[in-house]
């Protein structure tokens, strides 16, 4: 069953969680784990992981919520990638090897 989502739709659905849900999942880190963050907002959940593992790529489509992320004023961790693209297409834009 395929399930074909607006954009507006899927950003609907979009809640930040409260902390305590986010600490439930950074529980489960280890320090050699390398997340891909689908959905990831305003990088609130992986500014988290990137202080706890080696790597995080974070993945958004939406521009604006991203920005938010991106403009916080705490730098972002050196291990923190983040990636504006469609997680749902064939061609979504992730960086080069060795990045």
């Amino acid at each position: 069953m395929e399930v074909n989502l607006s954009d507006a739709a899927w950003e609907a659905m979009y809640a930040p969680y409260d902390q305590p849900t986010y600490q439930a999942v950074l529980d489960l880190l280890k320090p050699e784990d390398v997340i891909l963050d689908v959905g990831a907002g305003d990088l609130r959940l992986s500014r988290q992981m990137a202080l706890i593992t080696q790597k995080v790529y974070a993945l958004e489509i939406n521009t604006l919520v991203l920005e938010k992320g991106l403009t916080s004023r705490d730098p972002l961790p050196a291990n923190l990638i983040p990636i504006r693209s469609d997680a749902r297409t064939k061609d979504c834009a992730w960086p080069e090897q060795g990045d």
